[in-house]
């Protein structure tokens, strides 16, 4: 299914690499927000013992993590519109 895929995508961009870049950085920067909460809730949630969470710095470093890169994704957004 991966083989596929990525065939699918480099022949979506035949002799175009600088599209197929652009792309994958697109979607690279417009993930990284979700994938970042998604992490997040699974360590800060409550499938997790309070225990063997981690301390409040680091979800306080998490939370201002989130925040960089939704504000840098829509940075991002505004330069290529």
């Amino acid at each position: 299914v991966i083989s596929v895929g990525a065939l699918t995508l480099i022949g979506a961009f035949p002799g175009s690499l600088k599209g197929l870049v652009d792309m994958a950085t697109t979607l690279s920067f417009l993930t990284a927000p979700v994938l970042a909460w998604m992490n997040h809730r699974a360590v800060f949630g409550p499938d997790l013992e309070p225990e063997q969470r981690p301390p409040f710095w680091l979800k306080a470093l998490s939370v201002s993590g989130m925040i960089f890169l939704g504000t840098f994704a829509l940075f991002y957004l505004t330069l290529m519109v």
